[in-house]
């Protein structure tokens, strides 16, 4: 029996999930980058994972385990000026390590989420030519926000 495990990134897409608190925090200009903002952040448009599911249900030479993210992986400060771009906000302060802890607490979430990074590529997907609709950051947060 043919196999394939996906180890997803952040998937952005236009409901709910990930973005909707970072869109909320933004918009009341506290979309700074978190701690050192070098961190990286792999993440994926939810239209490029569903055709990554659909290749590997298709396909039989797609089995093994893949990273599920975008060709670009940003850093944390990357990403969140990208999303200020695109909601039309001013520079924000940064969030300090700390605050980040005390407000994913409040979250009821992890910090490390966001203080620590992993620079992922779809290496597997690339080889086996793979067209992402969205290979960068600007190009997916235009889709997800199209009238801000």
């Amino acid at each position: 029996m043919r196999k394939s495990l996906f180890r997803l990134g952040p998937v952005l897409g236009p409901s709910g999930g990930l973005l909707e608190p970072l869109a909320h925090l933004t918009r009341w200009f506290l979309g700074g980058h978190v701690g050192s903002g070098q961190q990286f952040f792999s993440w994926i448009h939810i239209a490029d994972l569903m055709r990554m599911f659909l290749c590997a249900i298709d396909r039989d030479d797609i089995a093994g385990v893949f990273n599920a993210v975008a060709p670009s992986p940003v850093t944390n400060a990357e990403f969140m000026r990208e999303l200020r771009r695109a909601l039309h906000r001013p520079w924000s302060p940064p969030v300090p390590a700390f605050a980040a802890k005390i407000g994913a607490w409040v979250m009821g979430t992890d910090a490390t989420l966001a203080l620590t990074g992993q620079r992922c590529t779809p290496t597997h997907f690339l080889e086996s030519n793979l067209a992402f609709e969205f290979p960068n950051l600007r190009e997916a947060l235009a889709n997800i926000f199209p009238n801000q």
